[in-house]
């Protein structure tokens, strides 16, 4: 886990966030993070067109196969940029408590 999902998430969740490491830059699991901050459905959060600057670009996210015992399944994955502007949308308690933090830490 990277230390960026830890100080925004504090280390017991940020250990429900599955990660990757892909060329050397961390990647999250965009259903992880949006189940943290209240988003109901993911895909839409990351490819829904919105009129906010939290709009994820094609570079902030990316699908990988991931073996789950009997078969391979398609995941959604977000870098640094694209976890922030998912945080940014979510408009729970929890969310804005991350959202905060974030700031406050000027990550």
């Amino acid at each position: 886990m990277t230390k960026l999902a830890r100080f925004l998430f504090g280390v017991e969740d940020a250990l429900t966030i599955t990660t990757r490491t892909k060329k050397g830059q961390s990647w999250y699991m965009a259903a992880d993070i949006c189940r943290l901050v209240g988003i109901a459905n993911h895909s839409i959060a990351v490819h829904g067109p919105r009129k906010d600057s939290f709009e994820l670009e094609k570079a902030e996210w990316c699908k990988t196969s991931e073996f789950t015992g009997t078969t391979k399944r398609q995941i959604l994955m977000v870098n640094d940029s694209g976890m922030r502007k998912l945080i940014m949308q979510g408009t729970t308690n929890r969310a804005r408590e991350v959202q905060a933090r974030a700031q406050q830490g000027q990550v």
